[in-house]
């Protein structure tokens, strides 16, 4: 009977150690693919955003890190646009600060890429669709505000 409870209890840690480098590695590759997004799809499309509307006299700033990025569009000193794009897990989520221009108080939009059932990770979202994204989101905010450029 003593081995019994005993070899219950080895087999209970040895699969709790197990689960545990199990899910370390899966954090390990969730953060690769992450990075991976990051640099394939994110950076470029900033960078393509950030040309486009400079050239229409647009201050853009973008900050990137291995798991977040934001681009930020000013015209004229007044912010037009804070937009970023952050992940949790392979879940990538765009997130939009405003200005209510009625009150100036700052306000924050999380949104997603896609309607319907949000079941996609980082690996589905190409850099055209980030694109599409942003600046439909750029393009809603100014147009849709008492912004003093519109």
């Amino acid at each position: 009977m003593t081995q019994d409870w005993q070899s219950d209890l080895e087999n209970f840690f040895s699969k709790l150690e197990a689960s545990d480098v199990q899910k370390q590695q899966q954090e390990q590759a969730q953060a690769s693919e992450n990075v991976a997004f990051f640099r394939s799809v994110v950076t470029p499309a900033f960078d393509e955003i950030q040309t486009a509307l400079q050239q229409h006299g647009r201050q853009v700033i973008v900050h990137l890190r291995s798991d977040s990025g934001s681009l930020v569009v000013s015209f004229n000193e007044v912010e037009e646009l804070n937009y970023s794009i952050t992940t949790s897990g392979l879940r990538v989520f765009p997130e939009t600060r405003s200005i209510d221009w009625s009150d100036g108080k700052r306000v924050l939009i999380e949104g997603s890429f896609r309607s319907g059932i949000q079941d996609y990770s980082v690996t589905d979202i190409s850099k055209e669709e980030l694109i599409a994204h942003c600046l439909n989101e750029y393009k809603l905010g100014v147009a849709n505000s008492q912004h003093p450029n519109a």
